[in-house]
């Protein structure tokens, strides 16, 4: 059976969300979300997702596929600046 790579949020020391927007306290930093960030963190809450998972997710809660491009697109790059930020893990399940 292969692998199936999930994400989950990382432990935060602390997080705020104002207007859309999120800032997350880390051990060592502050971090500062807008756009997509903290529609991912919200979908995400404690559960661990596919990246089909998410997209589904997030596109229902906005609306609609974006204008300038394919969700998947969106999400997944989305995802990826979570994961270099330290926001969220990749697991495999």
């Amino acid at each position: 059976m292969t692998a199936q790579i999930r994400y989950q949020r990382a432990d935060y020391v602390d997080e705020l969300n104002i207007d859309g927007e999120s800032v997350v306290l880390l051990q060592s930093r502050a971090i500062r979300l807008g756009g997509l960030g903290p529609v991912i963190l919200a979908v995400l809450g404690s559960a661990k997702l596919t990246v089909t998972e998410i997209v589904s997710a997030v596109t229902e809660q906005l609306g609609g596929a974006p204008a300038d491009g394919s969700a998947e697109a969106v999400v997944e790059s989305a995802i990826a600046a979570l994961v270099d930020e330290s926001l969220l893990i990749k697991v495999e399940n």
